[in-house]
């Protein structure tokens, strides 16, 4: 069995040795900014994460059998990028969060990677520090390399100084993507996954300048809300596609499953079969009950308004310039959520993340 890789972050040793090495005081600052990190990590991962795993496994189970309609399927891959999002930055929120408490100041590994616009801009809030492992020790390697620069030189001739860069680039990024998929697994469906990543980039690349002139050409346009609010579902539409085959058995398997999408377009998210069960709207065939499900939906509101008031100002600073006792009130209440509603117990495996087995 080959072993688990790191989930992260991913740090150079002359960027994080200093902070390891050096002698730190215990702060309260340190220890209480930590501690409510790890609070809020345990959240996303017990709370939240644990119960979407058990939608999406209910959802993607016996695919050849599978008895839900069309809509359900698109249902369960929208959730599975969502639910690998919170497992694994849920993880790093306990990594960071542990050693803030220490005062050991560790990189981010997520910048609110949906709010991006394009897949090259989510890639670059995503699981950052593997990005810029990558950047730096494969992308930058080869195109400073000497068959790259041979190959630049010679593609001049051809296409031209900006078409020679832009085709070196792409090459750049294909390695990268490659390198990607093989960190994930020896599986055809992490490769195709990279290669899949690595087209939509490529095709970004190709058409930089285009997409320059169309935004200069309407600025209004690409200024807009709604034309941000196109780009942010069209890139978690991407993305998601990208982390269905994650949770699927193989590639094949996976388009196997999407195929059900048009094999049984029934109208509406309701048309599945009664399988022994009274009615066919009930939220059990989710692999939830209602108040699970109203537990996700909560959780999942709650992350998206602490995520647009961290965006102007840190919310655990927030936090500590309220009074005391509205302050401890929240954390309390935030930790009887996460000890009382938690997903533990049955089939959960309380110590598991998504993203170690990769």
């Amino acid at each position: 069995m080959l072993p688990q890789l790191v989930q992260g972050p991913i740090s150079r040793f002359d960027e994080l040795s200093q902070s390891l090495f050096e002698e730190h005081k215990a702060e309260f600052k340190n220890i209480s900014f930590g501690l409510q990190r790890i609070l809020w990590g345990f959240f996303k991962k017990l709370v939240v994460a644990g119960r979407l795993s058990e939608v999406v496994g209910t959802l993607t189970a016996g695919w050849q059998e599978n008895p839900y309609s069309g809509g359900w399927i698109v249902l369960s891959v929208a959730l599975c990028s969502l639910n690998l999002y919170m497992d694994f930055s849920g993880c790093m929120d306990i990594v960071l969060g542990a050693a803030e408490t220490l005062g050991i100041c560790l990189p981010e590994n997520f910048d609110h990677p949906y709010r991006s616009k394009s897949i090259p801009e989510f890639w670059r809030r995503w699981h950052i520090t593997l990005g810029a492992w990558l950047r730096d020790y494969v992308m930058y390697s080869f195109i400073t390399s000497k068959p790259a620069k041979l190959l630049n030189k010679k593609m001049k001739d051809r296409i031209g100084r900006k078409g020679a860069s832009v085709f070196v680039t792409c090459i750049g990024v294909l390695l990268v993507w490659i390198v990607y998929g093989l960190w994930h697994g020896l599986e055809m469906k992490y490769l195709i996954s990279g290669l899949y990543y690595a087209f939509i980039i490529i095709v970004a690349t190709v058409l930089e300048v285009p997409i320059k002139r169309f935004d200069n050409k309407f600025p209004k346009l690409v200024g807009s809300k709604a034309y941000g609010i196109f780009c942010a579902a069209r890139t978690y539409f991407l993305a998601m596609i990208g982390a269905f085959f994650f949770f699927m058995p193989t590639i094949k398997e996976g388009m196997a499953y999407l195929g059900n999408i048009f094999k049984k377009p029934a109208i509406g998210l309701v048309s599945i079969p009664k399988t022994g069960i009274e009615k066919v709207t009930d939220i059990k065939l989710l692999g939830v009950d209602l108040l699970d499900f109203a537990v996700i939906l909560l959780g999942v509101i709650l992350w998206i308004v602490l995520a647009t008031l961290h965006k102007k100002k840190d919310v655990r600073e927030r936090l500590s310039g309220m009074n005391i006792v509205l302050r401890w009130a929240i954390i309390l209440v935030i930790i009887m959520v996460v000890i009382i509603v938690g997903n533990y117990g049955g089939n959960f495996e309380a110590g598991s993340f998504i993203y170690q087995g990769f």
